[in-house]
């Protein structure tokens, strides 16, 4: 039993074009999410996700316990409107600062006694704020499962993975289709479930 939060970026990165890398992260990232729900068993005695997209404000898609059923919450998944077509700095910042004082309490569905697991996938980020580091790592004290994936067409030395519970649980893939594999879900899914 876990409450489950995905955490998705749909800022525009510098390689941003329509049908470019990231609109193929984005459709990637919710394939993704999508493949794990169904291997999961979703219900007020088992799994319960929920779902917050961010770029320069954060988007509350849905919260953890609205959906009772894999195909709703597949459904849901499918419905999300994507806002985040602009050039300029994303806010993960604020996004992090939802999870830990909106998305990740009881009033949101969030169940005390069930632990929590946070998935952050983006195509590009860079953490350096203060508040941010600061937020993940109040993040640290609710989850012991946070999990960083970045995608990016040429890997670098982001700093993405310092919001990750340790470097067990940093991925860092280049290019999008690396996260559709059975194999990655798989692993994704095993940290998740354990």
């Amino acid at each position: 039993m876990k409450d489950i939060f995905f955490l998705v970026d749909e800022h525009s990165s510098q390689y941003s074009f329509l049908g470019g890398i990231r609109d193929h992260m984005l459709a990637d990232a919710m394939t993704l999410m999508t493949k794990i729900v169904q291997d999961i068993t979703i219900g007020p005695n088992n799994a319960y996700v929920g779902l917050t997209t961010y770029s320069h404000t954060v988007h509350k898609q849905f919260q953890v316990d609205k959906w009772g059923t894999n195909q709703d919450v597949i459904n849901a998944i499918k419905q999300v409107q994507v806002h985040g077509r602009h050039h300029g700095t994303d806010d993960i910042d604020d996004a992090l600062t939802y999870l830990l004082y909106d998305a990740m309490t009881t009033g949101k569905g969030d169940r005390p006694n069930v632990p929590d697991v946070v998935v952050m996938i983006t195509d590009r980020a860079s953490v350096q704020d203060v508040h941010t580091l600061m937020h993940s790592r109040q993040l640290q004290l609710i989850s012991h499962d946070i999990i960083t994936i970045e995608v990016e067409r040429h890997p670098s030395s982001s700093t993405f993975g310092q919001l990750a519970t340790d470097a067990a649980h940093a991925f860092h893939v280049s290019g999008s289709s690396a996260i559709l594999t059975d194999a990655f879900k798989q692993l994704i899914l095993n940290m998740i479930c354990a």
